[in-house]
């Protein structure tokens, strides 16, 4: 046989445990869920006339560019890649005073 045990909270004590486990799961629990369920965002790669169309230069200038080092690329076979990441740090900020 199976004894139970009733225990009578006041409404005072389940708004305070309501209060701590809400305060417990949108700080803790909820962040980490969805950080679970992040989809991880893989690097896109560009061929050399779709980089060279984005940073609106001619092929040419995207070979020089790359051999001296203003832009890095990436070599799968005979193909040349460009990544996102790539083309973000070639791009320079201009600062107008």
């Amino acid at each position: 046989m199976i004894q139970q045990t009733i225990i009578q909270h006041s409404s005072t004590e389940m708004e305070f445990v309501e209060s701590v486990a809400d305060r417990l799961y949108h700080k803790h629990l909820k962040p980490f869920l969805e950080q679970l369920h992040k989809p991880t965002q893989k690097p896109r790669y560009h061929s050399r006339a779709e980089t060279a169309k984005i940073l609106g230069i001619a092929l040419s200038n995207l070979a020089e560019k790359t051999k001296d080092g203003t832009i890095t690329a990436s070599r799968l076979g005979g193909r040349v890649l460009y990544s996102d990441e790539d083309i973000r740090k070639a791009l320079t900020q201009i600062r107008t005073v």
